[in-house]
């Protein structure tokens, strides 16, 4: 092999394809004959094998480093949502196509490429998460930082999403994904489940919505129809192999004859105390931040803080809180984390009232650590779920006594557009009373319009007269029809308050 000193670029003239033959980091254009470089690097001229008919030698261009794959318009990608905002999301591209990139590229998902339908309704935040893993097809190159993403077809959009207890949810229709730990459903754009090739480095297992047999199981058990599960591994001589698992999976599960929301839910304490120890981080973790990052902080800060803490929350807590807004907006990690451990004591003295002022502004805090994104290890994102999870359970833990207590009620309601009437005995009863009278006076005004002989009606012309006769038979067909309809609406009313009030006993 004989080598050239020269480095060539992309687009260089290696020679004419009469005298030479194209290798790798080569290419022939048939218009002229000529070869051209195709990447940058180092110009290498290879001998012909002996046995070969073709006896011109072979000219590659040998690049500097191994270079991995590219996004290109039209390739499905594989990528992380990093940060959601209202009009997009930012995602990290980790394969194009079967193989995982080695360098880093940047993709935007637009709101009017979330979905092909109802463009302007499409919820940024409620079709993808931080930390979300999600199938893409590439638009275009939008600008020198970020591909433009598309997730407007069927099978594209999120394939693999954490709840936030942790656990990975299951798609149960277009839009929504259910923890299975908890129950709770999140809004997402679901991507249809289809089977998917491994990347080089990593594997994705989809799971399809969960389906039941037709026909009675003799146990109560939960079946998982899954895609078969691909773990991979890699070995020491850097080789990825796979584990194939195929055979379903299934879990019994116990069933209960309680209703409580306790038996979907997990405990309190647990979710506090992984919230406190979610704020476990080194010294200097907060200070370390970026400048955009600790404006979120101060911004978590403040929600965590505002108004009047003490007096919804408690002298104690209210207090707690305030410390800790202000540790964040100095960016004392160790002092959050040590204010953080005194919540999961503080809150079992907490009244119904202020554990939902607690919970309301866990979640408002929640949400700005999970604005974030996905910085360093993950850690802001897990410090938003627990304080989603938390936040979410405190007003219901409140409630749930007095849910036990007070056995549930139906109630009938009357709806027109956003007015909601609740419909009781006692307001059916007045309101034939009031359809009574109502018909008694549209009868009335239908008599005395009926008492007017049509020998008294004098005008200037026949047009007139006319005119007038007509709209004397229009009021009469509309008093005579109002009195109808009162007698039946009367009598409909009648039975209505009638069927409540013995249903109520």
């Amino acid at each position: 092999m004989e080598e050239a000193d020269e480095m060539v670029t992309p687009g260089e003239v290696l020679g004419k394809a009469t005298d030479l033959k194209a290798g790798k980091g080569a290419y022939a254009a048939s218009h002229n004959n000529t070869i051209y470089a195709s990447l940058t690097g180092f110009r290498r001229i290879q001998a012909p094998p002996p046995a070969s008919n073709d006896k011109r030698p072979t000219v590659e261009v040998t690049g500097h480093k191994a270079h991995g794959p590219v996004p290109e318009p039209g390739s499905v990608v594989i990528a992380r949502v990093t940060k959601v905002m209202a009009r997009t999301a930012s995602a990290d591209i980790m394969c194009v196509g079967p193989k995982s990139v080695r360098e880093k590229f940047t993709g935007i998902i637009r709101q009017q490429d979330v979905r092909a339908t109802e463009i302007d309704k499409v919820d940024m935040h409620l079709s993808f998460h931080p930390g979300d893993i999600v199938r893409a097809v590439v638009l275009s190159l939008g600008d020198a930082r970020a591909y433009y993403l598309s997730t407007a077809k069927n099978e594209l959009g999120v394939v693999s999403a954490e709840s936030s207890a942790g656990a990975t949810m299951v798609p149960i229709s277009w839009t929504e994904m259910q923890c299975p730990l908890t129950g709770q459903i999140e809004l997402r754009k679901v991507a249809k489940v289809v089977n998917m090739s491994s990347c080089s480095s990593s594997s994705f297992s989809l799971l399809k919505p969960l389906t039941f047999p037709s026909t009675p199981c003799p146990s109560p058990a939960l079946l998982f129809h899954n895609n078969p599960i691909y773990i991979p591994f890699k070995t020491t001589a850097n080789h990825s192999k796979t584990l194939h698992l195929s055979k379903r999976l299934t879990i019994p599960f116990a069933l209960t004859e309680s209703d409580s929301p306790k038996s979907l839910q997990p405990d309190l304490q647990t979710l506090l105390q992984q919230l406190a120890d979610s704020f476990d981080l080194p010294s200097d973790y907060f200070s370390q931040l970026p400048n955009d990052l600790r404006l979120d902080l101060n911004d978590a800060a403040f929600d965590l803080s505002n108004g009047p803490v003490i007096d919804e929350c408690g002298m104690e807590l209210g207090k707690t809180l305030l410390n800790l807004s202000r540790a964040w907006e100095s960016a004392d990690t160790s002092t959050s984390y040590a204010l953080a451990s005194k919540v999961p004591l503080l809150a079992n003295s907490l009244t119904d009232s202020a554990k939902s002022a607690f919970g309301r502004r866990l979640v408002a805090a929640g949400r700005r650590f999970q604005a974030m994104g996905q910085y360093g290890q993950g850690e802001l994102q897990k410090i938003a779920k627990a304080m989603n999870a938390a936040g979410k359970l405190l007003p219901a833990s409140s409630m749930s006594a007095t849910t036990e207590e007070q056995p549930k009620t139906e109630t009938r309601m009357f709806k027109f557009g956003e007015l909601q009437v609740e419909v009781t005995s006692e307001k059916a009863n007045i309101g034939a009373a009031i359809g009574f009278v109502f018909g008694i006076l549209s009868w009335q005004i239908a008599q005395g319009i009926q008492s007017i002989p049509e020998s008294s009606l004098e005008y200037a012309n026949d047009n007139a007269l006319l005119l007038a006769k007509s709209l004397r038979g229009a009021l009469l067909a509309v008093f005579y029809s109002s009195t109808i309809l009162s007698v039946f609406t009367t009598i409909g009313l009648l039975l209505l308050g009638r069927q409540l009030k013995s249903e109520g006993k």
